[in-house]
Parts: C-alpha cells; sequence; structure tokens
C-alpha cells in the first residue's frame, strides 16, 4: 500500500503537479492570479481519465485532449509521464528505459500531441454541406414602390436559375462558430436572380459568426 503522503514528499512531485491538469495551459500563462496549489496525484489523474473516457461526450472528449496536452513537454503537468522536461531519457516506471519505447514514446504524445489531437478532433463537432435548389421560370408578382404592393403581371418572367449554399458549423461544448457562402454560382451559371421583377437580389455572400450558450451543459 502506498503511504498516504507519498506525492508530497517523493521526488518534485509537489512542486510540478500542483495545476489543475484538465484546464489548458494557454488560459492560464499569463494569469497574474495564477496559483499552484491545487493538490491530485497520478492515481487521481489516471480515475479521471477513466471516467472521462467513458463518458464519451464532447465535454469529456475536451478534458481529455487538455489532459494529454498538460501531461506532455508543452503542458503544466508534464512530470505526470517523464521524469526530465526535455524527455530525453523517459523512464517511466510502466516502461523502463527501453529504447524503443522511450522513442515510441517522445515521438508520440509527449512531443508531438498525437493522443491530445485526437481527443480535440473528438470534442470538435463538425457539420460541412452544401443547398441547392432550383426554381423554373414563372411570371412572378411585380413590386409597385408607390403604394408599395405586389401586382399580378404577364411580361416578365423570372426563376430559371440554380442556388447553391455551401455551410459548415463547428461545435465545441456550448459554443457554435458558423461559415456560409451563400449564392455561389453567381456569376458562374447566371449574372443574378430575382425574385421579382426588376430587383436583383444579393450575389455572393460570405457570413460567418458564432453562437455561445452561456450555461454549462
Amino acid at each position: 500500500e502506498m503511504p498516504q503522503d507519498f506525492w508530497k514528499k517523493t521526488y518534485f512531485f509537489k512542486d510540478y503537479l500542483n495545476e489543475n491538469p484538465f484546464f489548458p495551459k494557454a488560459l492560464n500563462y499569463d494569469n497574474p492570479s495564477r496559483k499552484f496549489d491545487y493538490v491530485f496525484n497520478k492515481t487521481a489523474f489516471v480515475k479521471e481519465m477513466i471516467k472521462l473516457r467513458d463518458a464519451k461526450t464532447a465535454a469529456s472528449y475536451l478534458k481529455l485532449a487538455n489532459a494529454y496536452f498538460n501531461v506532455s513537454l508543452y503542458g503544466n503537468a508534464w512530470m505526470m509521464t517523464s521524469y526530465e522536461h526535455s524527455g530525453g531519457s523517459y523512464n517511466d516506471y510502466i516502461y523502463g528505459d527501453s529504447l524503443e519505447n522511450q522513442k515510441k514514446y517522445c515521438l508520440g504524445n509527449y512531443l508531438n500531441l498525437n493522443l491530445a489531437k485526437d481527443y480535440y478532433k473528438k470534442a470538435l463537432l463538425v457539420a460541412i454541406g452544401i443547398s441547392a435548389n432550383y426554381n423554373s421560370s414563372y411570371y412572378a408578382n411585380e413590386f409597385m414602390p408607390a403604394n408599395a404592393m405586389f401586382y399580378l403581371q404577364n411580361t416578365t418572367k423570372t426563376g430559371g436559375y440554380w442556388r447553391f449554399d455551401l455551410f459548415l458549423n463547428a461545435q465545441i461544448k456550448t459554443a457554435r462558430l458558423f461559415l456560409k457562402f451563400e449564392n455561389l454560382a453567381d456569376d458562374l451559371i447566371k449574372a443574378s436572380y430575382y425574385l421579382t421583377p426588376h430587383y436583383p437580389m444579393p450575389g455572393r455572400v460570405v457570413k460567418f459568426g458564432i453562437v455561445w450558450r452561456f450555461f454549462d451543459q
């Protein structure tokens, strides 16, 4: 059985394992009130990692990604997996001093963030698609600006055009980012299109933004 004070008195664990490993280091790096009083150990860390892995949600994948980043060379808990910051002589209890395991480890998550990248991709829900619409030619109602009313007409046809919209949605927890290219066919298939005679609709347009719900999920 491991002594209760093992992580406080052994090696330099208490000096390096003192920040939340599930919080992005980049968001706390220049924080003037940054503290180094977070208490955890390898056993508690592994238990939480297993719990997050089994949850299989976007939020849990994001925490796993942050954790794998933080136990790399670039994170705030690199001593979780290496006794030297450079990782030059990795001698973890599990793998020992095997040259092949050392190479596999250093070229994996510790230096290249392989696991962190995998879980960031899982946390990022992305949807990409294209919508297409076609209107055959018809006599659309014409607009009369003088009285702000539409009236029937049979002299000018509208329609007979394709409209294509390309969209991308990406979601991380409660934040959704979107990018949309509207009317991609403008100037390619037809110079412009009309919903009513003599009033051309907008050409090619790019829209982007973010929708963020500020509550826990």
